[in-house]
């Protein structure tokens, strides 16, 4: 029987790595690996992985301040900063991108370079691998909730899209049209 490497400990970069390969081409600059290969990778700094391949990175690069908690969430991380991916495979193929916030099993796993994007629920995907600036709330493939971070456009069941500007008049309400288009209009026009 071969074996494993455990638990690895280092004062002079502050970093903890516990698991077989945990942190194993990290370095140790103040990184925290929890589980088998996680932070395998990267060379960033001030990184948190628990979870087996957890942030495992595909090849050596500098990724910094990312937080990946369950088994292969940001797995496939290689020049990333600043993400957050709690649950199974969250933000499992993110290469590339800054300041995600992806929470749920399978949540936001299919995007690969896309920064800014907030995806909260199980199985919640981004709208596209590469798109930046967008919040997805729900389940699935039902998304109750969705909007455009960079312009304020919130849209409500892929249906409905909230007007970005107050209609500056007291008395108008949101209305909609046959189309579901959404305005502000005045009450009882």
């Amino acid at each position: 029987s071969s074996t494993k490497t455990l638990m690895r400990l280092y004062d002079s970069g502050d970093s903890i790595q516990i698991g077989a390969n945990a942190g194993y081409t990290s370095g140790t600059a103040a990184n925290i690996s929890i589980g088998s290969s996680a932070c395998f990778y990267p060379s960033g700094a001030n990184n948190i992985s628990i979870g087996n391949n957890a942030l495992q990175g595909s090849g050596t690069a500098n990724s910094n301040g990312n937080v990946a908690i369950g088994q292969n969430s940001l797995k496939d991380v290689l020049d990333a900063r600043r993400n957050v991916a709690i649950g199974q495979e969250s933000g499992a193929n993110v290469t590339g991108g800054d300041n995600n916030t992806l929470l749920g099993a399978y949540a936001g796993d299919n995007l690969t370079t896309g920064s800014d994007n907030i995806i909260i629920g199980y199985l919640v995907d981004a709208s596209s691998a590469t798109v930046s600036n967008e919040l997805r709330i729900g389940n699935g493939t039902t998304i109750p909730l969705s909007a455009d971070l960079s312009t304020g456009a919130v849209t409500i069941n892929s249906a409905y899209t909230l007007p970005t500007a107050d209609s500056g008049v007291a008395g108008y309400v949101l209305t909609s049209d046959a189309a579901g288009a959404v305005t502000w209009a005045a009450a009882g026009g």
